[in-house]
């Protein structure tokens, strides 16, 4: 199965979640999410998926097997650039309920730092946009280990993030890892590809 969500601009199922149907491309469910879902990204063990929602700042769970939305939860609001939005989702290997989330602030392209969230709540160490720039990530086999790529600047930089208890910890970077302001990240038997 594959899974899209909607805007609001659709005309059948606006700011839904859907499941298509790969051989005829027929939709065989949707829920509603709220107002202009995203990216999403779906767990390993195919029971959960998450949804970032630019209307609303936040981020919110499906459970895939009954195809019912859960509560969402924001991202938050910085005091000097605003209501937080979310860009890219990944899910952490291993922990369902573990979404990593690049963030970005309304009126800007510009990349709001990265941050996890345990069913909802932020584990206290981020990564800071101050610090380096993060609009791509991908998902390991390891759940302490996340890349992030900077596909904003032209530093364009492969970050490699440690997870722990606390949060995102920026290990390293490999800069010019690929020259490309669009490059999508994406991870199979240890090697990161861009494309």
């Amino acid at each position: 199965q594959l899974y899209a969500s909607t805007p609001s601009t659709q005309a059948g199922n606006p700011n839904a979640v859907i499941r298509v149907n790969p051989a005829s491309a027929a939709v065989s469910a949707a829920v509603f999410v709220g107002s202009e879902p995203t990216d999403v990204a779906v767990s390993d063990d195919g029971t959960t998926l998450w949804v970032g929602l630019l209307g609303a700042g936040a981020v919110r769970g499906v459970d895939l097997a009954t195809m019912t939305a859960g509560t969402s939860f924001s991202l938050g609001y910085d005091p000097d650039r605003g209501q937080r939005l979310p860009g890219q989702l990944i899910v952490l290997p291993g922990h369902p309920q573990t979404v990593v989330v690049t963030r970005h602030f309304a009126g800007t392209t510009a990349p709001g730092g990265v941050a996890i969230f345990d069913e909802g709540v932020q584990r206290p160490d981020t990564i800071s946009s101050y610090s380096i720039y993060v609009t791509d990530l991908v998902a390991t086999y390891s759940d302490r280990l996340v890349y992030g790529f900077n596909g904003y600047h032209t530093e364009f930089g492969l970050h490699t993030l440690c997870v722990d208890h606390r949060g995102l910890t920026l290990i390293d970077t490999l800069r010019s890892f690929v020259s490309s302001f669009s490059s999508h990240l994406s991870f199979d038997d240890s090697v990161i590809y861009a494309s």
